[in-house]
């Protein structure tokens, strides 16, 4: 399977459940594709790989990034620009 099949089951994810979060996503996608599209860091934790990350990135333009919980969502309205967000919204009413 290719790093394009493993962005695709991430959009999966995000379309069912409003977010992508990183290790949960890691950890199926070591489910699905074993150690295709992810590997232990050097501290020990299952990450996803970059090619898979890149491919996520263009199936997904409407998408933030959220570094301080580690999850990735659809962009609100009155977030900041570009993907990596460093501050936690509300979604709108």
């Amino acid at each position: 399977m290719s790093a394009a099949d493993a962005a695709a089951l991430m959009v999966k994810m995000l379309n069912k459940h409003g977010k992508v979060q990183q290790d949960e996503a890691a950890y199926y996608l070591h489910i699905e594709f074993g150690e295709d599209h992810v590997y232990f860091n050097g501290h020990g934790n299952l990450t996803i790989k970059a090619g898979v990350l890149a491919a996520f990135n263009k199936l997904t333009p409407d998408v933030v990034w959220i570094p301080s919980s580690r999850y990735w969502r659809r962009r609100y309205e009155g977030d900041e620009p570009g993907r990596v967000q460093s501050v936690l919204k509300s979604p709108p009413p």
